[in-house]
């Protein structure tokens, strides 16, 4: 019965630790995501369309769960990715997601504060 105990504790540790670096991952792409809208924004005095979001960010895809949604006067945006842990040092804010399988997710609203 140790013997399981050790296993599954070492088992969920290395699931846990995996978690954990696909979340600082994910974290290191929303930085650059907010970055480079801010740059957008500098540029245009305003935030990118739908078209222009997915030719600024072509690594970014629906499918791995971000999501962009934008105004229709483009003065205004967000953008939200997924979480595993709700980490602090994450930009935007947590909150549980609506999109299973995912069990957080953080949204950045406005991130070029006009």
């Amino acid at each position: 019965m140790k013997l399981f105990a050790i296993i599954a504790s070492i088992v969920f540790s290395i699931i846990g630790a995996k978690l954990l670096v696909e979340d600082f991952l994910m974290i290191d792409k929303a930085l650059g995501v907010q970055i480079g809208l801010k740059k957008f924004c500098e540029k245009k005095m305003r935030y990118p369309d739908a078209e222009e979001f997915s030719v600024l960010f072509p690594n970014i895809k629906k499918k791995d769960h971000w999501y962009y949604w934008i105004s229709k006067d483009l003065s205004r945006a967000t953008f939200q990715y997924p979480m595993t842990f709700p980490l602090p040092s994450a930009p935007g804010k947590t909150k549980l997601s609506e999109f299973i399988p995912i069990i957080y997710a953080n949204a950045v609203v406005n991130p070029c504060k006009f």
